[in-house]
């Protein structure tokens, strides 16, 4: 879901030339293989795939490569004397990407904001996309992730669940809390649902399938005939030093636009 909601959008914004920066695991796999699905649907250019060690080694040869520095540096060179507007032009020219698909957290993340801007591809340039890994407060807060767009669940329909948790346990909740109570007002609802109807709680695979999904802490969900879950994410960027949302969670799958 993220992968494909972040990347539609970006190609709704126009960021058409697409580089790809994806950890060596199997989170890495599933990532790429959706937006290779999602890329071709879209017809989006993709200039550039690389797999980077969750360990972080290598970083400084796979992020030269990736961001065709040598290159770019060689075409530059012949206008080394040239005026100020003149090289603004053809840096803009050799520019491989309009946006990179990065979908790591934490150290990870700094590191490959911070090797995208030493490689001349700052935020301001290349537009950084991330996943529901990016929703973290400290990331924002990151020059070189300046402006990062990713998708995730919308901070707005959590909020209520956050203050109705502090003021019964007197604390924060953890951040997959909500999957717990997600799951348990389903179970409820369908059986409730069920009793009502059939004198028995309807979970049944009609049921839990059901197309138009259900409202959660974190806004709708759905399950697909497969088992796996859907959701409607919001788009959140990082600005100045905080997240906000650019653009809401569709509020029912009807209308699921995206």
């Amino acid at each position: 879901d993220q992968v494909e909601r972040i990347t539609e959008f970006a190609a709704r914004s126009g960021l058409g030339r697409i580089g790809v920066i994806s950890p060596q695991d199997s989170y890495g796999d599933a990532v790429i293989s959706a937006y290779n699905v999602t890329a071709q649907r879209l017809q989006l250019q993709t200039q550039g795939v690389e797999r980077i060690p969750t360990s972080g080694d290598r970083m400084t040869q796979i992020m030269r490569k990736f961001a065709k520095y040598d290159g770019r540096k060689a075409a530059l060179k012949p206008y080394e004397d040239a005026d100020k507007q003149t090289k603004e032009d053809i840096y803009r020219q050799y520019l491989p990407y309009d946006a990179v698909l990065m979908p790591v957290g934490g150290a990870l993340a700094r590191q490959v904001g911070s090797f995208l801007n030493h490689y001349d591809l700052p935020p301001r340039d290349v537009k950084r996309l991330g996943t529901g890994l990016m929703d973290d407060k400290i990331l924002a807060t990151d020059r070189t992730l300046d402006g990062t767009w990713f998708a995730a669940p919308s901070p707005t329909a959590r909020a209520k669940f956050e203050r109705r948790y502090s003021l019964t346990f007197g604390d924060k909740p953890e951040r997959i809390s909500s999957l717990a109570y997600d799951a348990t007002a389903l179970a409820a609802i369908l059986a409730r649902y069920g009793m009502e109807r059939n004198n028995r709680p309807a979970f049944d695979h009609a049921s839990i399938t059901n197309p138009n999904g259900f409202s959660g802490v974190d806004g709708i969900f759905r399950f697909r005939p497969d088992g796996i879950s859907e959701r409607g994410l919001a788009i959140l960027e990082y600005q100045k030093g905080g997240i906000e949302i650019i653009e809401e969670a569709p509020r029912t799958f009807q209308q699921h636009a995206y």
